[in-house]
């Protein structure tokens, strides 16, 4: 699996319209050496941005915190079982290696944004 970074932002859930705040997209849009567990959000830099992820639009997934099942666990912390995630698709915008938004997929098609890279 290795390093990865994370975008961190607000969702509605596509499925239930629960709203979401902090919802994490992990990525590995960087350089290796540049990939150690760093929090983004819109609006920020991508230091060491590999250079098929600039000034594009990424489609991306993430665990949906709204429609994913938790468990409680014997230490009374709860979690989602990885087979209990609901994923759906989000689209970043970077542009000269900043992020400049994010929007589900539902929103991106009413956009009509069109062109994008595909890192699913």
């Amino acid at each position: 699996m290795g390093m990865f970074n994370s975008i961190v932002t607000d969702f509605s859930c596509p499925k239930t319209n629960a709203f979401a705040e902090d919802v994490e997209i992990q990525i590995k849009w960087q350089r290796r050496e540049a990939r150690s567990l760093d929090t983004y959000h819109v609006g920020d830099s991508l230091p060491d941005l590999l250079p098929e992820y600039d000034n594009v639009w990424i489609r991306t997934g993430y665990i949906c915190p709204s429609c994913s099942p938790l468990t409680v666990g014997r230490n009374g912390k709860s979690f989602t079982r990885t087979e209990d995630q609901r994923r759906h698709i989000a689209f970043a915008e970077v542009r000269d290696k900043r992020i400049v938004r994010i929007l589900t997929e539902e929103e991106f098609e009413l956009e009509g944004a069109g062109d994008f890279v595909d890192y699913l």
